[in-house]
């Protein structure tokens, strides 16, 4: 996934490209461990230009993931949607120009421009950082997801069980028989 400068100028060059989870050394760890599977390719589309001394680069990757349900540990299929804006710089401005020892990739990093030298950027670290961003931490089958009953187990996206809807905490039984005087 590289981009050429020689290729772009000031108005948005687009691009397409489909890259398979391998060709992410990340992805291709996390479908390994199984916490979140990708089943097809990852699809990317961008728009780049130049900016002077910067590239401004914006787009979208989509891939076909398979992930276990937080509520109800089902497994389930769905399109993971990564939108991006990530702008390169070959040096930074002047007003914002490192301090005394401080590097120009830590300063660039500051105000969220990725440093690059030579004639061409490769997005293939930043756009799979994107991708693991957009990751969901808590995955969820569907917003009406019932979950697991909490006295059974059941699934109840599936069955309904006749458990207790509301379990007392043995903890707080005790209390169940408190009474307060009104004064």
């Amino acid at each position: 996934m590289i981009i050429h400068l020689d290729e772009l100028s000031r108005k948005i060059q687009a691009f397409t490209f489909e890259k398979r989870t391998r060709d992410f050394p990340v992805l291709q760890e996390i479908s390994a461990k199984g916490d979140c599977i990708f089943t097809g390719p990852v699809d990317i589309r961008l728009g780049a230009k130049k900016m002077g001394e910067m590239v401004a680069v914006e787009g979208r990757a989509i891939s076909s993931v398979r992930m276990t349900c937080n509520r109800c540990l089902s497994e389930f299929e769905t399109d993971l949607r990564a939108g991006f804006t990530i702008t390169y710089t070959r040096r930074l401005p002047e007003d914002l120009a490192p301090a005394d020892g401080e590097e120009m990739e830590l300063q660039a990093e500051k105000i969220g421009l990725i440093p690059f030298t030579g004639e061409e950027i490769n997005l293939l670290t930043d756009v799979q950082s994107e991708i693991v961003m957009a990751l969901p931490m808590r995955p969820i089958c569907s917003e009406s997801c019932k979950g697991l009953c909490a006295q059974c187990g059941q699934n109840l996206n599936a069955v309904s069980c006749n458990c207790e809807s509301r379990p007392v905490d043995p903890r707080l039984a005790v209390l169940k028989g408190l009474k307060f005087d009104d004064k």
